[in-house]
């Protein structure tokens, strides 16, 4: 059994690709043996650190900010820097990973990169709708 620390941008329940990637490869990871830890950011990486258990997997969510692209965000991440350090040793400590395997959306998007991304993660959400549905219906 390998114990796998993944880490992506975000978890759900937010929506979107990393997320959902993030989720069916953690997953198939326990399905096929191994022991899997999700470590993830806040949405508001001054949030203190908190850990869940989500689809029998531990979820951490630490405050770990996104790369920095402007000023403001930079002196943000210098600050916060020190806390998610800390956090992440913390997490390494308590679970001990043989593999750490990190996956993230680049900072920066262009505008249409930008749409493009909202109009796909609105086409998840409608699938992600249609596919319950038929679930239900199908359940009778």
């Amino acid at each position: 059994m390998t114990r796998i620390a993944l880490i992506p941008s975000s978890y759900p329940p937010s929506l979107g690709g990393v997320e959902e990637l993030t989720r069916h490869l953690a997953l198939s990871l326990v399905e096929a043996g191994d022991q899997v830890e999700v470590w993830t950011g806040h949405p508001d990486d001054s949030t203190p650190e908190t850990a869940e258990i989500r689809d029998g997997m531990v979820v951490r969510r630490l405050p770990m900010p996104l790369p920095a692209t402007n000023w403001s965000a930079l002196k943000r991440s210098a600050t916060t820097g020190t806390r998610t350090l800390f956090s992440l040793r913390s997490a390494a400590a308590a679970f001990r990973p043989d593999v750490l395997h990190v996956q993230c959306e680049r900072p920066g998007l262009t505008t249409e990169e930008r749409s493009e991304l909202t109009r796909l993660r609105r086409e998840n959400r409608r699938l992600q709708m249609d596919v319950d549905l038929l679930k239900r219906a199908t359940a009778f």
